[in-house]
């Protein structure tokens, strides 16, 4: 039986430092289209500017703030295998994820060299770039979530305003011709989404598995044919 080895280029040191630097970027993801997130339960809030509490609107301090705290959605993953490699390839990286704005998670202790990277790197949602997936069991979440958090009997009395800063949705085809969630979403949503995306065929959360760390595989919008609906 033989083992296959893998490829390796032996010169690859004795290029010069600029062809070495043009390679090590050319390995990194690219992060520019409009990325998939999953709605996720608990990411509505309310908050009481009396109390002392931040996020509400300027100028209504007697009110209440339903706010979206788009922050606490699982966050993106990203594989970066060259931070592993040397000194050098770990100095593109670096600057290339702040240049990113990623967030770089570590492990405390020791991590055995053929296990997993000591290290994970992340980013959160984009909320002017990046679109909002609801998947079909989550949908009834999606809508009473939102109007449970502020009829709570201890908000009984209060005015209030809503924050929420996503404007761009995506929902399966299913869920799309069922009709009853376009109705949902009419009440609540009809003003903060501006743009509808419809993905036909397998869906997101086939490939998506929970993790422990709650990071995302990426799934990300590249093209579309038909457009997308908008109002």
């Amino acid at each position: 039986t033989t083992t296959a080895t893998p490829p390796s280029f032996a010169l690859f040191t004795n290029l010069p430092r600029e062809l070495r630097e043009q390679i090590w970027r050319e390995t990194l993801p690219t992060d520019s289209g409009s990325t998939l997130f999953p709605y996720r339960k608990g990411c509505w809030t309310v908050r009481d500017p009396a109390k002392g509490e931040t996020g509400f609107e300027p100028g209504f301090p007697d009110h209440l703030e339903l706010l979206f705290l788009y922050e606490s959605l699982d966050k993106l993953h990203f594989d970066i295998p060259i931070f592993f490699v040397n000194s050098e390839a770990r100095d593109i990286a670096t600057t290339w994820l702040r240049e990113k704005g990623l967030e770089v998670k570590v492990y405390p202790g020791p991590v055995p060299r053929h296990q997993q990277p000591w290290c994970t790197f992340a980013r959160t949602f984009r909320p002017h770039r990046d679109i909002l997936y609801v998947p079909d069991g989550k949908s009834a979440d999606f809508y009473s979530e939102p109007i449970d958090c502020i009829t709570q009997p201890k908000y009984d009395g209060y005015n209030y305003n809503t924050t929420c800063e996503v404007s761009r949705l995506a929902i399966s085809e299913t869920l799309f011709t069922e009709g009853i969630f376009l109705e949902e979403l009419l009440q609540f949503w009809n003003y903060r989404v501006k743009e509808l995306f419809i993905i036909v065929g397998p869906q997101p959360e086939e490939a998506w598995t929970d993790s422990e760390d709650s990071m995302l595989a990426r799934w990300e919008l590249e093209s579309w044919n038909g457009g997308s609906y908008r109002w």
